[in-house]
């Protein structure tokens, strides 16, 4: 009975980062179909397609960031502290 509600939840928490994921990527497709029928300019265009593609990957990245599991979390969490350290040296 515990273990099902866990998975139940663990069910709705993948199912709400998804919905927020796809939510993330229409607006990013939305706005770069929006400013792609204002351009004209070839190079402003390749500039927008640049500029999305930056967005997307940003996107996924915390995507992946978010669905991470609590252990990976932290060794994502030590590393950044070793980098951090690494550079203020």
């Amino acid at each position: 009975d515990e273990y099902i509600n866990k998975m139940i939840q663990l069910d709705k928490r993948k199912h709400t980062q998804n919905l927020a994921l796809n939510i993330k990527l229409s607006a990013i497709k939305t706005k770069y179909l929006r400013e792609l029928n204002v351009l004209e300019e070839k190079s402003k265009k390749e500039e927008l397609t640049s500029k999305t593609k930056k967005e997307i990957d940003a996107a996924f990245e915390q995507f992946n960031k978010d669905t991470l599991k609590p252990g990976e979390k932290v060794e994502e969490a030590q590393k950044k502290v070793e980098e951090a350290e690494k550079k203020a040296k």
